[in-house]
């Protein structure tokens, strides 16, 4: 589900335009296109610095294209909900994902300090919520 109506980055900004809520669960943030948007500028910015953390994906960083990062966001989907020893279970083609648990640690927690890195403003338009009519 995607809740977002828009967004817009500007510079460090981001302007979120939502229609009546924002994303209440894990599920629907991960499968947000704001959410796949963030994870992809994240990459691009780990490529132009050849950071070590793009190690997590089990190739050359040049390699890594749309259908990578994808599975990335399946691997956080599942391992939402599930622990790590489950997801080969679940999600074909996840070693190079798990075979560091330590890097895909460092990976989350440097794609968060990324998003952090945003100043993020949210447009509310109250006109589509039925409470406010």
């Amino acid at each position: 589900m995607e809740n977002y109506g828009s967004f817009k980055f500007v510079d460090n900004k981001v302007i979120l335009r939502i229609k009546d809520r924002i994303c209440e669960t894990p599920e629907e943030l991960l499968t947000s296109s704001l959410f796949l948007d963030v994870v992809k500028r994240y990459i691009k910015d780990l490529k132009r610095k050849e950071a070590s953390l793009l190690t997590v994906f089990g190739k050359k960083y040049s390699d890594i294209d749309e259908n990578d990062i994808l599975k990335l966001i399946e691997v956080f989907n599942v391992l939402e909900k599930m622990e790590l020893v489950s997801l080969p279970k679940l999600v074909d083609d996840v070693e190079s994902f798990i075979k560091d648990p330590y890097l895909l640690k460092e990976f989350v927690e440097g794609l968060y300090n990324y998003w952090r890195t945003f100043e993020r403003f949210i447009i509310c338009d109250s006109n589509s919520n039925p409470l406010y009519k």
